[in-house]
């Protein structure tokens, strides 16, 4: 099985650490075509179910630490903001701004990573990402989904894309542990700012590196956010179970697409770029190189046949199947130098059609 991801003009930091969208050859907030286009193949030789982490282990770690919001509306840290005196001489830190437009007070600050100078010693002047545990960003779907079998006359198969319209850009909204997104409960957020750095190599999609430095970056800018929620949501769309491991991907791996009248999770997907600042980016996935799919939803993973509680024996793997099903435990994280991933548990499916 070979899954491929097509990425347009997508900038990839490789040395940073970390309710109800359009083809990924567009922009979608200012809507020209990108320059070029990534496909990234990955293959392995690998036949036996693997035993990655199962996510609802994984997202279980985050939800453990959770806490309620205070009555007086604000959030109550799981991690307690730095002390004020830690911040100290670190000016740049009065311009951070998350995507919503509105200025973030450094005080929210639980972590942040400095670099060193010359001699090893750390330098607060070269910071380079800070974590926010409190906060988290998002926005409303708008029932921006497409799929080789319900909307085969609109796909591309040649270009890697569907010939629909672009997505418009999402605004952004800022939550809180406690806040009601789409009827989900938030469980868990946190938030990422990072600097340009001039001397930290970029590939962008040609896979050249570039040094920072050639680009038009701001001093500071918001990498991403984390939510995870309680409650469940119930989605009608398609599956794909992996017929054999594939880099990170194992056998048995479920993937799930919604179709357009299942848009009702949050929207949690950030892409930065120098001319546009942060946008919603929408990507073309297949998987087999048959079942081809595009979401404001880049990625969603359902867990694995092999060690979920549920009945899987009369799926067929390695081919679309229409589902009606509930999602449980789940959890949402994009970060602009990374893929955007959204994952939860399937605790009731039925089979369509």
């Amino acid at each position: 099985m070979k899954r491929k991801l097509a990425l347009t003009a997508i900038l990839s930091a490789l040395l940073l650490t970390a309710c109800t969208g359009g083809d990924s050859s567009y922009s979608s907030q200012s809507g020209e075509n990108s320059q070029s286009k990534i496909d990234t193949e990955i293959d392995s030789d690998k036949n036996t179910p693997s035993e990655s982490s199962d996510p609802e282990s994984e997202l279980s770690k985050t939800e453990e630490a959770a806490t309620e919001t205070a009555d007086s509306g604000e959030p109550e840290y799981v991690t307690p903001p730095l002390d004020p005196k830690d911040l100290e001489g670190i000016d740049d830190l009065d311009n951070l701004y998350g995507p919503d437009g509105e200025k973030v007070d450094k005080y929210t600050i639980t972590n942040i990573n400095y670099g060193y100078d010359d001699e090893g010693n750390q330098d607060k002047t070269k910071w380079f990402n800070a974590d926010c545990v409190g906060f988290a960003y998002y926005s409303e779907p708008q029932g921006f989904s497409y799929n080789s079998v319900d909307n085969a006359d609109l796909l591309d198969k040649e270009n890697w894309r569907f010939n629909v319209e672009e997505l418009s850009n999402h605004d952004y909204k800022r939550c809180a542990v406690g806040d009601i997104i789409c009827g989900l409960k938030v469980s868990y957020v946190s938030s990422m700012f990072g600097t340009a750095n001039a001397d930290t190599n970029y590939m962008i999609s040609d896979d050249t590196l570039v040094y920072g430095r050639e680009f038009d970056f701001p001093e500071i800018f918001f990498l991403g956010s984390t939510i995870n929620f309680e409650g469940s949501l119930d989605m009608t769309g398609y599956i794909f179970i992996c017929p054999e491991d594939e880099g990170y991907d194992a056998r048995g791996d479920i993937f799930f697409t919604p179709d357009k009248e299942s848009c009702v999770l949050p929207v949690v997907n950030f892409s930065f770029g120098t001319e546009k600042g942060i946008f919603t980016r929408c990507y073309t996935i297949t998987h087999d190189g048959e079942f081809f799919f595009m979401s404001e939803y880049p990625s969603i993973y359902a867990g694995n046949i092999f060690r979920s509680e549920l009945d899987f024996a009369d799926y067929p793997i390695g081919e679309p199947i229409k589902v009606k099903l509930t999602a449980d435990n789940i959890s949402m994280e994009s970060n602009v130098d990374w893929i955007t991933r959204t994952q939860f548990v399937i605790t009731d499916i039925e089979k369509l059609g």
